[in-house]
């Protein structure tokens, strides 16, 4: 202080003609002391005596009047003197009183400083902190209005920034030495409990002595980092003392910036303690002037800043005067000179420039020290600094017990999560157990896990290797799709080769009894299953979507409509013919046709209002779990596919019941053996696959797919061969004179109702339609067949040599011929031909009630058998080519218009073999 007002009043353009004094007084680090010595300062009016005079009589007492006070150091010791010098208008500027508490104007008025608050010294604090990544530490602070202000200015940053203090305490200038080593203790067990090794010492220097030596004689050095303030990171090494320099090591201290100014250094080393009148002087020892923080230059700032605020105050007050004091000025106002001391802004000599916040603070600067030990010996480096962000070295030696080298130590309540892990958080934010998220989940902040899969909105993803955000799952293999490529591909194949045949032989007469027509239709359901069961098992796109929810249904209609009406088209034919001589309506192919298609357009209409309702779309599944496993496939509504699986199987059902109906029909027509068997089989394999198709879970997309294209093609592939395969081969590799092949049946007849007179003898057969599609009712109420032989043998003891022979005529001829060319024989002549006429659904037996099935035998006459026969076509619509009575025996019968009806044939001793010959 006294080498700043030297170097103020030597300048001849600062306070020019104008000589500032000085009156140094000692507050011993005492609040008590401080109010007494600020007495001094308070002003006296010419009549009185100063208050610390004992008398006024002698004129050298009196001094003059104190414009302001420079101090004090600490802030308790600040409060107290600005609170009284304020009274008396009298500014304090402070050179190290740091607390929060003085930033308060409307308290302190009057008080200003020339070092930052300690809000800025607490962020300091907290930057170091959260560069090293300490976040669960200890905070010690003293007992007055500089600790406790810290300590609430560290607790707002802290929750901020997410550091928890896990252990405080407050101590007082009253603790004793066995106080110091319980709280040393204390350290020791909270350290044990957590991961934490930083302590935070907001105190003074006798604080941190005391502290220092309890840690030493309680052995817990080189534990803890300690992290000091500048109430006693001013001091340096004079805050530990001497032994107690391994506790403090590796110590961090903050201290308000201030540079060194060689000038003083060069004055101050200059001093004679022998011939200076510095009372102090001689107690200080010079040679810990470099050991010492330069805080001797923020003196020299506080007296700069009241002697800049007098200037400006003089050229505004004193416009007139060059140099001096004006009138204005004397005495000084402390109003004013406070005015001008808060829009004072200059250079210091060495700190740089110096302005006053409205509330008297300035900005934070402060460096930062580390008690190391090199070449032997403690010293505090500097190793960074603050100033609105926090700059440290990066080769700093770490002293912490197993911890000794280049990684920093770590100061936390729970150590971090690993990877994939998120934080259970217990009593403090700062404190958790580490919970591994899910395989399928990552973490979406510390606290939280988020699932990579929704299977609502159908999302599936997985944890990227980070587990910071999800990325697709790529689809898995499906087993499926090889077999069922494979085979859908071989049937498709196989299918165009059928096609291609039977377009070859389309004029063939087997081919043409089977409706051309129809055929074609149930060839395209059969292409379309395939091809259906192709896009099953394919990597599926929204086309693909569309394509199969549409071709589906449009293929199994087209086969199993086609088979149904087909059926029914041949049933409702022999069913007319034995009631009436009528044509049964819609009998043609273009009706036919129509028809099918008309029932095939209600699973079409069905699909097309499923699509609008539920657009196709590929969708995904995991059929195991939340695995690292994808399926993929085209999406599907359960009601559109149970309405799918409803249509197919009742169309199946019908076209059981009609093969059943059709058993007894000719089978040279409606194919009812190989038409049995196909509804049969696709009856079970229905029920196999669409029962298990409805248990499989909807997430085992694949096995889905897999069983509703394997169903397809299995079914696909029993229409076939059974309705398709097996007529080419007849055509293609049996010849046509071997197509006729004997069946035998055996039939025990026990009676014979009056048929013919009812007019049921004369039901007739079916005959091909002209152009050879199916069978057609003739104009007699006859069903007519041209290719239709029967061969009938009577087993009769006697003769073994009666046959009776009639072949096909090419064209029927009239019912009158046929009686007039009979004659009459008794019954023991059956050498002569007989031509038996069977009714269409003649090959049921009637009991004497008409409950049990019969079979109708019209015989007819012939004239007699002559070598040429085959010249003469009887009236007969078919004639016997073989009648071999085996058995002979007398038996009554009555002759009707040349007609030889059986009325009885219960009497014969022996069985009727009838053996018909039919197409394949």
């Amino acid at each position: 202080m006294v080498f700043a007002i030297q170097e103020i009043n030597d300048n001849t353009t600062l306070l020019p003609n104008i000589t500032l004094g000085f009156d140094i007084h000692d507050t011993c680090s005492y609040d008590s002391r401080t109010l007494q010595e600020c007495l001094d300062f308070l002003p006296i009016s010419d009549d009185t005596c100063r208050p610390s005079a004992l008398s006024c009589s002698n004129n050298a007492d009196w001094k003059a009047p104190v414009v302001g006070v420079v101090g004090a150091q600490r802030s308790a010791s600040s409060v107290l003197a600005t609170t009284l010098l304020g009274q008396y208008h009298i500014p304090l500027v402070s050179y190290l009183s740091t607390s929060d508490e003085l930033s308060n104007n409307l308290r302190y008025p009057y008080f200003l400083r020339a070092v930052g608050p300690d809000s800025y010294q607490v962020k300091t604090i907290v930057d170091i902190l959260l560069r090293f990544q300490w976040t669960y530490v200890a905070f010690i602070n003293s007992d007055d209005t500089y600790g406790r202000s810290a300590r609430t200015e560290f607790d707002t940053l802290a929750d901020i920034n997410g550091i928890c203090v896990g252990y405080s305490k407050i101590i007082s200038q009253s603790y004793s030495a066995k106080m110091y080593d319980n709280l040393i203790q204390e350290l020791v067990d909270f350290q044990g409990g957590s991961h934490a090794s930083v302590v935070i010492l907001f105190a003074h220097q006798e604080n941190a002595r005391m502290m220092f030596s309890a840690t030493t004689r309680m052995r817990a050095t080189r534990r803890f980092i300690w992290i000091g303030s500048d109430g006693w990171g001013n001091y340096g090494k004079d805050a530990v003392n001497e032994g107690d320099e391994e506790a403090a090591l590796g110590a961090f201290t903050i201290a308000p910036e201030s540079e060194s100014l060689a000038d003083f250094n060069i004055y101050f080393q200059s001093l004679n303690p022998d011939s200076s009148n510095n009372p102090w002087l001689p107690k200080f020892n010079t040679t810990k002037l470099n050991e010492q923080s330069s805080h001797e230059t923020l003196v020299m700032d506080s007296v700069f800043a009241f002697a800049h605020a007098l200037e400006n105050m003089r050229v505004d007050l004193c416009p007139t005067e060059s140099t001096g004091l004006c009138a204005e000025m004397q005495p000084i106002n402390g109003e004013v000179l406070l005015t001008h001391l808060l829009n004072t802004s200059f250079t210091s000599l060495v700190n740089g420039d110096i302005s006053f916040m409205p509330n008297g603070d300035v900005l934070g600067r402060y460096s930062i020290r580390y008690l190391n030990f090199t070449d032997n010996a403690y010293n505090f480096v500097k190793v960074g600094k603050w100033q609105n962000d926090v700059t440290l070295e990066e080769n700093i030696t770490w002293y912490t017990r197993n911890e000794m080298g280049s990684d920093a130590p770590i100061s936390v309540c729970s150590k971090p999560c690993q990877t994939g892990e998120i934080k259970i958080s217990f009593d403090h934010a700062c404190c958790w157990t580490c919970s591994e998220c899910e395989k399928h989940e990552y973490v979406l902040d510390k606290r939280h896990c988020q699932s990579c899969i929704d299977h609502d909105s159908k999302t599936f993803g997985w944890p990227d290797e980070n587990r910071t955000s999800c990325v697709k799952i790529p689809a898995g293999y499906n087993g499926w799709k090889a077999p069922v490529v494979c085979l859908a591909s071989l049937g498709l194949i196989f299918t165009c080769i059928i096609v291609g045949l039977y377009a070859y032989k389309r004029e063939n007469k087997l081919i043409k009894a089977s409706s051309r027509e129809i055929s074609y239709i149930m060839f395209i359901g059969i292409f379309l299953a395939y091809i259906s069961a192709l896009l099953l098992v394919i990597h599926p796109t929204t086309g693909v979507c569309y394509l199969l929810r549409i071709l589906s249904p449009i293929a199994t209609s087209f086969i199993y409509v086609s088979l149904a009406v087909k059926t029914t088209r041949l049933f409702r034919i022999f069913r007319a013919s034995m009631k009436s001589a009528k044509r049964p309506r819609f009998i043609r192919p273009k009706t036919q046709i129509a028809l099918i298609v008309g029932l095939t357009a209600i699973p079409f209409i069905w699909t097309i209002i499923w699509i609008v309702l539920n657009v196709p779309e590929v969708s995904g599944a995991m059929p195991q779990g939340n695995q690292y496993y994808l399926e993929i496939t085209c999406s599907h509504s359960d009601q559109w596919t149970y309405g799918l699986i409803v249509w197919n199987m009742s169309w199946v059902l019908v076209c059981t019941i009609l093969a059943a109906l059709t058993r007894q029909l000719p089978e040279n027509y409606n194919e009812s053996k190989f038409i049995t068997f196909c509804a049969f089989c696709s009856l079970v394999v229905f029920l196999a696959f669409s029962s298990t198709f409805l248990a499989i879970s909807h997430d085992n997309a694949y096995s889905i797919a897999g069983y509703s294209a394997l169903g397809l093609i299995v079914n696909t592939t029993v229409v076939l061969f059974s309705l398709f395969v097996v007529k080419l081969y007849a055509v293609y590799f049996v010849q046509i004179e071997k197509w006729n092949v004997q069946r035998r049946a055996s039939a025990s007849v026990s009676s014979i109702s009056k048929r013919h007179s009812n007019g049921i003898s004369n039901g007739g057969f079916a005959s091909e339609s002209p152009d050879g599609d199916a069978p057609e009712v003739s104009g007699n109420g006859r069903v007519s067949s041209r290719s239709r032989d029967y061969s009938i043998r009577m087993n009769h003891p006697g003769n073994n040599n009666s046959d009776f022979a009639a072949e096909n005529l090419s064209e029927p001829r009239d019912n009158s011929d046929s009686r007039a060319g009979t004659s009459s024989r008794t019954s023991n002549d059956f050498d002569s031909n007989l031509a038996i006429g069977e009714s269409r659904m003649g090959e049921s037996n009637l009991t004497d009630d008409h409950n049990r099935k019969h079979k109708s035998l019209e015989l007819i006459n012939e004239p007699s058998l002559s070598n040429d026969m085959e010249e003469r076509r009887p009236a007969s619509l078919v004639m016997l080519n073989d009648l071999d009575i085996k058995k002979r025996k007398e038996f009554p019968y009555n002759r009707s218009d040349s007609a030889l009806s059986i009325n009885s044939i219960h009497e014969l001793p022996s069985e009727i073999e009838i053996s018909a010959a039919e197409n394949v």
